[in-house]
C-alpha cells in the first residue's frame, strides 16, 4: 500500500462513510473538472472478514458487500473500497485516492480538499459523541463486586 499524503487513513473512511449521499455526488461533481478516467467501473463484490477472540484465536466472522473503482488521471492511478453497494462513494474514494497521492495532485485537489476537512472534522465529532454515549452504558464489573 503506498503511503498517502493527505489526511489520515481512519479520518477519511470515516468522512467518507458519514457523508451524505448529496454531498457525494456534489464532490464527485467537483472532481469532474479535474478529468478522471475510470478505468474500472464501480463492482461490488465480497471480502471476508476476520477478526480475533477474546482467546486469540482468529476466525472468520462472514462476508462483507463491497464496492471497488479505479480511476486514473495522467499517470496516476486511484483506487477505492466501500462497504455497501455504493458505486457513487467507490469513485470518489478512488479519486480522492489518486489526489492525495502525491504533493502535485494535492496541488490540483483544492476546493474538493476543503470539503473533505469539514467533512473530516463532522465525522470526528460524531465518533467523539457516540463514543461519548456508548461510554455512559459501560458496566464496570470491578464496582459490582464491591457492593
Amino acid at each position: 500500500m503506498r503511503e498517502t499524503r493527505g489526511p489520515g487513513t481512519r479520518e477519511f473512511t470515516r468522512a467518507l462513510a458519514l457523508m451524505p449521499d448529496e454531498v457525494v455526488r456534489e464532490l464527485l461533481e467537483d472532481s469532474a473538472v479535474l478529468d478522471f478516467e475510470i478505468v474500472r467501473e464501480p463492482a461490488t463484490g465480497l471480502i471476508m472478514q476476520s477478526v480475533t477472540d477474546c482467546f486469540q484465536a482468529d476466525f472468520h466472522l462472514g462476508e462483507i458487500l463491497v464496492t471497488t473503482a479505479e480511476v486514473m488521471r495522467g499517470t496516476s492511478r486511484g483506487w477505492g473500497m466501500v462497504m455497501g453497494d455504493n458505486p457513487d462513494r467507490a469513485i470518489l474514494a478512488a479519486c480522492l485516492d489518486l489526489l492525495f497521492s502525491s504533493e502535485e495532485e494535492m496541488a490540483m485537489a483544492g476546493a474538493i480538499a476543503d470539503k473533505l476537512r469539514v467533512w473530516i472534522t463532522k465525522a470526528e465529532q460524531a465518533v467523539a459523541e457516540e463514543a461519548r454515549l456508548y461510554g455512559t452504558t459501560r458496566v464496570h464489573f470491578e464496582s459490582m463486586a464491591e457492593r
